[in-house]
């Protein structure tokens, strides 16, 4: 378990990819059953939000260990 850790500290990208894929795959399935069909936009851009959110997440990480 310890080895686990250890490997997405030093690789954050892959921790960022699996965390909001699985938020991305919750958010997509509850706009799915409770939206209209006009929401098809809405789907689209839950990814694409999750994924600048998450970018964003690394950067302040990142900040944090150089300072």
């Amino acid at each position: 378990m310890n080895n686990i850790k250890e490997y997405f500290l030093k690789h954050p990208y892959i921790a960022f990819i699996i965390k909001y894929s699985v938020i991305s795959i919750i958010a997509i399935v509850v706009v799915t059953l409770l939206g209209d069909p006009i929401d098809n936009l809405n789907r689209l851009f839950i990814p694409v939000f999750l994924s600048i959110v998450g970018l964003i997440e690394i950067w302040r990480n990142k900040e944090k260990k150089n300072s």
